[in-house]
C-alpha cells in the first residue's frame, strides 16, 4: 500500500523492496515522517496507525503463542527440563549469586559415576564462562 500510495513522491517508497525495507525499519522504531510528501499527511498518519496496529497484533500474537506452547510443554511434563522446579531453582540460585552467597553445586554422592562428576564439572565450567561473558557484555 505504501508503494502504491506514496511511491511516486516519496523516495523510501519508490520500489516494492524499498517500501518493505522502510516498513521493517518502522517496525523497529526508526520512524521518519519527512519521507512522505506533505500532500499525503492524513493518509500517511492513517497508514502508519494501521501499520503499527497490525504489527502490534502480529507480534503480540507470536509472543502469546510462544508462551502458550511453553506452558503446554511444561504442563505435560512438569518434572522435565524447563519445568517449574528448574526455573525456581535457577532463579533462587541467580538471586543468591547476585547477593554474593556461594551457590556452588554439592559434590555428587559416593555411589555416582565419575562420568556424572565430569559432566557436572563441565556444566559448571560452561556456566562460569557464560557468566563471565554476560558480565563483560554488561560492562560494555
Amino acid at each position: 500500500m505504501g508503494f502504491l500510495v506514496f511511491g511516486a513522491e516519496a523516495e523510501n517508497y519508490k520500489s516494492f523492496p524499498s517500501s518493505a525495507r522502510t516498513l521493517l525499519l518502522k517496525m523497529f522504531g526508526n520512524v521518519d515522517y519527512v519521507d512522505v510528501s506533505p500532500g499525503h499527511v492524513v493518509i500517511c498518519r492513517l497508514y502508519f496507525l494501521s501499520f503499527v496496529i497490525a504489527v502490534v497484533i502480529v507480534l503480540s500474537n507470536m509472543f502469546v503463542t510462544i508462551l502458550d506452547d511453553q506452558l503446554a510443554t511444561s504442563k505435560r511434563n512438569p518434572g522435565g527440563p524447563g519445568g517449574d522446579s528448574d526455573m525456581g531453582d535457577f532463579m533462587v540460585n541467580r538471586f543468591l549469586q547476585f547477593l554474593g552467597i556461594n551457590t556452588a553445586t554439592r559434590p555428587p554422592k559416593g555411589n555416582e559415576n565419575s562420568r556424572d562428576e565430569e559432566m557436572a564439572k563441565q556444566l559448571q565450567d560452561l556456566e562460569d564462562k557464560l557468566d563471565l561473558m554476560l558480565k563483560k557484555i554488561n560492562d560494555i
